[in-house]
């Protein structure tokens, strides 16, 4: 009987040791599972702010020149907060490693019109967030990338059922996108400002167009041979041209005039690193003349976008003729 309860009572360990043994197991896989969750939001926290928040604050998603994701995330403040109160070195992945990486810019050619005159070369970053995983230690083979289209290349390596060989997190993201974003919308408001002048210029020419008419009219009327060339205004020097919206006085009185001031000055707002954008709208030489309206940097405060061999020239061409 003291035999048969003593091994009741041994079997009873072994059963909560066991017991003890699986839920840290449990609770070991829960814990990794969940700081494999923590890097990987990390690393889509750090694109979300790279391309919604420095990009378009900076236009240029590397505005310090950082190469390694460490320097990239202590030297901007919109980065590094992202771990406060996380951890005391805010470049460190879940498991206090140091994460690892490039970040490289190379600046290539957006296109948003078929304008020949259109020269838009814009800084595109590239960015590789490698994090070793729950081992700590970075398995996969890391290049070092010389332009933004290498760095998709790394990735973990698969088996031939596609099983990763390794527990390495790697992210990788680019800021094109959203820089062609920021061109259209740039586009968009200077479309804008094309549409209010043609729209203004049109009430004009019609305006005009029936005084002609009534003199024709009159003309007729009084026995005359009606002059038709009074009714084309395709040569007529005295016919209404699109106002000036240049920065004279007179150019900035035509912008609140067509409503279209808030365009201007969000165009040429200062950007994050200093620099901005100058706005041309010289009145044209004639009626069937187009609105050239351009926008190019400020050659005391340059933006990011542009190069010295290629500067930076964004146009849209409004006409009567097109209308």
């Amino acid at each position: 009987m003291q035999t048969i309860f003593i091994i009741s009572i041994f079997s009873l360990i072994m059963t909560v040791i066991s017991a003890i043994i699986s839920m840290g197991s449990s609770n070991t896989a829960q814990l990794t599972d969940q700081r494999i969750e923590e890097t990987r939001q990390f690393f889509e926290n750090i694109s979300r702010v790279a391309l919604n928040d420095i990009t378009m604050e900076y236009m240029h998603g590397n505005p310090n020149g950082a190469t390694t994701p460490e320097s990239f995330i202590k030297n901007l403040s919109e980065i590094k907060r992202l771990s406060s109160g996380r951890l005391t070195n805010p470049a460190l992945d879940a498991w206090g490693q140091e994460i690892q990486g490039a970040v490289l810019t190379e600046y290539q050619s957006l296109t948003a019109s078929t304008d020949p005159e259109n020269r838009v070369i814009v800084p595109v970053t590239g960015y590789l967030l490698v994090s070793g995983g729950p081992d700590r230690v970075i398995q996969t083979t890391i290049t070092s990338p010389t332009n933004v289209a290498q760095i998709y290349s790394i990735v973990v390596p698969t088996n031939s059922v596609g099983v990763p060989q390794n527990d390495d997190i790697i992210y990788a993201f680019d800021n094109r996108t959203v820089q062609q974003q920021i061109l259209e919308s740039i586009k968009a408001r200077m479309n804008r400002i094309g549409t209010a002048a043609l729209k203004e210029l049109q009430v004009r020419i019609s305006d005009y167009r029936q005084t002609k008419l009534a003199t024709y009219q009159q003309q007729v009327a009084s026995g005359q041979q009606g002059d038709l060339t009074l009714l084309d205004i395709t040569n007529d020097t005295a016919a209404p041209k699109f106002l000036a919206l240049d920065n004279s006085n007179q150019g900035k009185d035509n912008r609140r005039l067509l409503g279209v001031d808030e365009e201007f000055a969000m165009l040429e707002r200062e950007i994050g690193t200093g620099g901005q954008f100058v706005l041309s709208a010289a009145q044209p030489s004639s009626t069937m003349a187009p609105l050239v309206i351009g926008i190019t940097n400020d050659p005391a405060k340059p933006t990011p976008w542009g190069r010295p061999a290629n500067q930076f020239r964004f146009q849209i061409k409004v006409s009567i003729s097109s209308s």
